[in-house]
């Protein structure tokens, strides 16, 4: 009996038709979804992206229209949400541009790095995990985990010139990535980049991605994304893959293929196929 509500650039989509509402994120121009500049046959029936790449700006839309959902759920603070959601376009924009240099900088250290390594604690979590899901998107291994937890599994895979991201918008994660980073410079010869406050101290990390400070606490973690896309495509231009095509450039047809048949061919096999008893 609950109410469904799908975020989606598709308005005509299986997902909309199924949802009761349907908040339709404008990232991408609905008639260009039903098609796409693969020339493998199989490769072509994998449709319903605007680009064929890694899309940052899906992403981004839909934790912005989460975002906007909360705000229309809490009336008593709806001015405050309003203020917030008006300055947020400014503080992206600088988010983006005081991130450029830094990020470029750092991609350079790790674009030969086989492994990279994204912690982040609380609201951060979720972006480590996304930053390391764009490496995949640039056939690289990523690795992502709790801040805290980290110390205690992805520390003993970490060697010397490791690309460890410490996600730190607030000053507890600041404090503890300040005290892990300078072991991971120091013993083990890794490279801590921090994504942090533009006011905030860079301990035991060879490069650091300001973002203001200034955001209200629930646009924080867009800012991280936003930060984490900068580097991650300046990551990609420093390795000498492509940021138009799918994996990077490297065989992108075999595997969107491929992802025909293990993702878009699936289906639910009825019980009474398996053969159990009574089904």
């Amino acid at each position: 009996g609950s109410r469904a509500i799908a975020l989606t650039d598709d308005p005509t989509g299986p997902l909309a038709r199924a949802a009761d509402h349907a908040l339709p994120l404008l990232a991408s121009p609905p008639e260009a979804l039903g098609s796409t500049d693969y020339a493998d046959p199989q490769a072509r029936r994998y449709v319903g992206y605007h680009h064929d790449v890694p899309q940052t700006k899906t992403v981004t839309a839909s934790i912005l229209h989460a975002v906007l959902l909360a705000a229309a759920l809490a009336p008593a603070s709806a001015p405050r949400w309003r203020e917030a959601l008006h300055r947020f376009p400014a503080a992206a924009e600088r988010a983006l541009a005081d991130t450029a240099a830094p990020a470029g900088e750092a991609a350079r250290a790790m674009a030969a790095a086989g492994v990279l390594v994204f912690t982040g604690s609380g609201p951060a979590y979720p972006v480590a995990q996304y930053g390391a899901f764009k490496a995949y998107e640039f056939a690289r291994v990523g690795l992502w985990q709790d801040m805290e937890e980290y110390c205690h599994t992805q520390y003993f895979v970490t060697g010397r010139r490791t690309p460890v991201v410490f996600l730190a918008p607030d000053r507890l994660a600041r404090e503890r990535a300040a005290e892990i980073a300078p072991v991971l410079a120091d013993r083990l010869g890794a490279c801590g980049i921090l994504v942090t406050g533009e006011c905030a101290a860079a301990a035991g990390c060879a490069h650091v991605l300001r973002v203001p400070d200034t955001a209200p606490p629930p646009l924080v973690p867009l800012l991280l994304y936003l930060a984490v896309q900068r580097l991650m495509h300046a990551f990609a231009r420093a390795a000498g893959l492509s940021t138009s095509t799918f994996r990077g450039g490297l065989e992108p047809e075999r595997y969107v293929a491929g992802s025909c048949d293990t993702i878009r061919a699936s289906r639910i096999v009825p019980p009474g196929e398996l053969g159990i008893p009574g089904a």
